[in-house]
């Protein structure tokens, strides 16, 4: 909602944008704290297969919105943690791949010579939804050193596993219960080898070449941390049991994991600088908390409006608490589906563009939703006023580019895509 506000030029302090912005932003901090910086010309494609046969095992078949594309590219899958998971590979455009493809765009296609596929030396890679991220960014592959892709050097002994159909019937409901509660009992192999791995790879970053005996003992434990890591994603499917030894464990952890004073050290790594710069960002534009209304909405309506719409709202709220007050598994779907209702009462339709409704109406509804929103808003917070947006969002942005634009004008409806490559 917020591009659609910004497109119809609605002012950048209106309290909810504002709201809407702030948002926005604290969500990108959070991301820059984690070292999660955007990079250009990448891309999360979804990964299979070359049903051709012709691509060879360093070279893959990349689709992005104008066909196929060719030359250097970097391949990699989450949540690879090795030094090797980053794959520089071949792009190379493949004719007979048209006939497979059509007019599909965004994908990635992986050989299918050789005993191992790349895909697989990517954290385990496959082909049954796996997205990798595929960057063609030209400073990224100047700067970019290729490793020995990753191989099993640590492996948890499989777990013993039983011919079901030796075991009566007593043992194998003993078994099918074991399974269960052991599926149940939370694992916490995964979350641990992560953390240390994360630790020790921060300690690695920050050591000189004169701390090589100690650099090499890092880079032993990181290598089998990642191994341990990796079977632990496997667990669910290879039923293995995974734990940590406590020689590979952390203790202190950089200051960036946010695990807490007593269990932290402050990093010099360039994790911890990044952070630490993040963190010390001060916010110039302040969130308003004073509700204030935008005068072009500020026109008469009939009463009765106020009024149905007074009762709605009411009734909106009373719903919405039950919801987040529920046990639902999907609060947000449901939370979503009752945003819907009220737009249906709204509109007679799921949203303006496909209502058959009197234009005229629908605007003097959603001033009387405004009104009414944002008069509860006043003294409640800023944050109740989203119920006039999310319900009438549509028709109050129309309004607006109307009445910014003037008698003589046509306002300019601007797509979202657009908009966001304006604001990129």
């Amino acid at each position: 909602m917020a591009q659609r506000m910004i497109s119809s030029v609605i002012p950048l302090n209106e309290p909810y944008l504002q709201l809407c912005l702030s948002n926005l932003e604290s969500g990108e901090r959070t991301k820059l704290k984690e070292a999660r910086i955007p990079v250009g010309d990448s891309f999360y494609l979804m990964g299979t297969a070359d049903p051709t046969g012709l691509l060879n095992n360093d070279e893959v078949c990349v689709i992005l919105a104008n066909g196929q594309v060719s030359g250097k590219v970097l391949v990699y899958r989450n949540p690879g943690m090795h030094f090797g998971d980053i794959h520089i590979m071949e792009a190379v455009y493949v004719n007979e791949m048209e006939a497979f493809i059509g007019d599909a765009k965004y994908g990635i296609f992986f050989s299918t010579k050789g005993c191992q596929s790349a895909a697989y030396e990517m954290a385990t890679g496959d082909f049954d939804g796996d997205m990798y991220w595929v960057s063609r960014n030209t400073e990224l592959l100047k700067y970019f050193k290729s490793n020995e892709p990753w191989s099993r050097v640590y492996s948890i002994p499989d777990s013993e596993k039983r011919n079901p159909q030796k075991l009566s019937d007593l043992e194998l409901e003993h078994e099918l219960f074991q399974l269960l509660l052991q599926a149940r009992r939370p694992s916490f192999g995964m979350s641990t080898a992560a953390d240390s791995w994360l630790t020790f790879m921060d300690r690695l970053l920050t050591l000189g070449d004169d701390r090589a005996t100690e650099k090499d003992s890092l880079k032993r434990k990181i290598i089998q941390l990642i191994d341990i890591y990796y079977d632990a994603l496997d667990a669910p499917k290879s039923g293995k049991k995974v734990e940590v030894p406590n020689e590979l464990r952390a203790e202190m952890f950089p200051h960036h994991m946010e695990k807490g004073i007593d269990f932290s050290y402050h990093s010099a790594s360039i994790l911890g600088q990044i952070y630490d710069r993040v963190k010390a960002f001060k916010n110039e534009s302040e969130l308003t908390k004073e509700i204030w209304k935008l005068p072009c909405f500020d026109t008469p309506i009939p009463e009765t409006y106020i009024t149905d719409w007074k009762d709605r709202y009411e009734n909106y709220r009373k719903e919405m608490t039950q919801i987040l007050q529920s046990s639902y598994e999907s609060k947000n779907d449901a939370a979503a589906d009752l945003i819907k209702k009220y737009k249906q009462l709204l509109y007679d339709a799921p949203d303006m563009e496909e209502s058959a409704k009197d234009t005229e109406v629908i605007y003097k509804e959603a001033i009387a939703i405004y009104h009414v929103t944002y008069d509860y808003a006043t003294s409640h917070g800023v944050e109740k006023c989203s119920f006039a947006w999310r319900v009438a969002g549509s028709a109050l942005c129309n309004l607006y580019a109307w009445s910014f634009a003037g008698p003589r004008r046509k306002p300019l409806t601007i797509s979202q895509s657009v908009l966001r490559e304006l604001l990129n």
